[in-house]
């Protein structure tokens, strides 16, 4: 990867500093002029030519030694990440000068998350040598879901006691996708919802006669042996280790359809208590998602964004789940509360799938959704089937 040079230059005058030159040269004037008559003046007009001399000479040092000839290698990241989990970003500054080392230089890397401003703390080198290159790296934790930018590398170099300091601005424009944040649910999670009328729906996992062969892959635990593909698991180097299996897409019906609560009133925006259910609840349905997935079951999650209706049918967990993830990152609450019982019950006329309504509310407005023989999940359940969360 090239480095690539600063967009900005500039030098940035301590006022202090300056003031602080001033003074001492007026002192010196001063105190030069009655050096005659007290010989000890004399020491003064020594302490404050040696101050002046030393800020001088530290100026000098800033603008030959700074941060102008400095380049800085772009970092690589990951365009997106998921939210209480951290992230690195890990960049190199090169000093293009054949003869002249940077000097006391500090670099901070500033972020803009959902569009509030994150200054990073300054890491600070003494020295990069001449056509040396330095390595800055931060582990950065997103605190929330949502969109982030790398906006930019602000370099400063500053010999101790100069006047002024060299600040120089690297432009990145990275942009990242924090995903809500990964829940592992407990292993009786399936129990309980099955326990709760997921029988309903249609929860085998046997690949039915008007599936669609789709190709082969690796043999993972909980597949069908059935599926098994004989010949080829015959040729594997690692046979009867390594096996392979048929894949399957199913046009039918899916067997689960996860309906996500994402209603909030206007009169309910400054609750922060349902604020609070509602950022959980998106990872809650994301680690439903993934663990319907996991175990073979073809699920349609239905929610609304705002006021547009979002419908994705995830038939596998590596292909699919990351749509869902990056819908979710960016939702936010319908302010039409009525939106989200018409979804419930046009789900419920569309198909025979098991219904899983994750709720926001442990009121009992969620009764009415007892009628379309929807699983509701109540915040008070979601907590108690989060067995952790990833990163924490």
């Amino acid at each position: 990867m090239s480095y690539q040079p600063p967009d900005s230059v500039s030098t940035v005058v301590h006022t202090r500093m300056l003031v602080v030159l001033v003074v001492m040269g007026l002192i010196a004037v001063s105190l030069g002029a009655v050096a005659g008559t007290f010989p000890l003046a004399a020491v003064g007009v020594f302490a404050c030519t040696l101050t002046a001399g030393w800020l001088g000479a530290a100026t000098l040092l800033t603008h030959s030694c700074g941060a102008g000839a400095l380049m800085l290698e772009p970092p690589a990241v990951h365009g997106s990440f998921h939210a209480l989990s951290q992230f690195r970003v890990r960049f190199r500054l090169g000093n293009s000068h054949r003869r002249l080392p940077a000097l006391f230089v500090a670099v901070r890397l500033e972020i803009v998350a959902n569009g509030d401003d994150l200054v990073s703390p300054s890491i600070f080198t003494g020295r990069i040598d001449p056509r040396g290159v330095a390595e800055f790296a931060w582990n950065i934790t997103a605190r929330t879901r949502g969109a982030y930018e790398l906006r930019s590398v602000r370099v400063t170099a500053r010999f101790p006691g100069s006047i002024g300091q060299q600040v120089c601005e690297f432009r990145l424009g990275t942009r990242l996708l924090a995903l809500p944040a990964i829940y592992r649910l407990d292993s009786r999670t399936l129990e309980v919802l099955t326990g709760r009328r997921l029988a309903r729906g249609r929860l085998h996992a046997t690949p039915a006669a008007v599936e669609e062969f789709i190709g082969v892959r690796g043999y993972r635990p909980g597949d069908n042996p059935r599926a098994i593909h004989l010949p080829l698991s015959l040729r594997a180097p690692d046979f009867p280790l390594e096996l392979v299996t048929r894949e399957f897409e199913d046009p039918t019906d899916d067997d689960v359809c996860v309906v996500l609560d994402t209603a909030i009133s206007d009169s309910e925006r400054d609750d922060p208590l349902l604020r609070y259910r509602h950022e959980k609840s998106l990872s809650f349905a994301a680690a439903i998602c993934r663990m319907l997935a996991d175990r073979k079951y073809q699920v349609r999650f239905r929610a609304v964004d705002r006021d547009a209706p979002i419908d994705i049918l995830v038939t596998r967990a590596d292909r699919d789940l990351s749509q869902v993830e990056a819908r979710l990152a960016t939702i936010q609450p319908t302010r039409d509360t009525s939106a989200v019982s018409r979804l419930l019950e046009q789900e419920g006329r569309r198909s025979n799938a098991a219904i899983v309504f994750i709720g926001l509310r442990d009121t009992p407005i969620e009764r009415s959704h007892r009628k379309l023989e929807a699983v509701t999940v109540t915040p008070d359940w979601q907590a108690s089937l989060v067995r952790y969360v990833v990163g924490v």
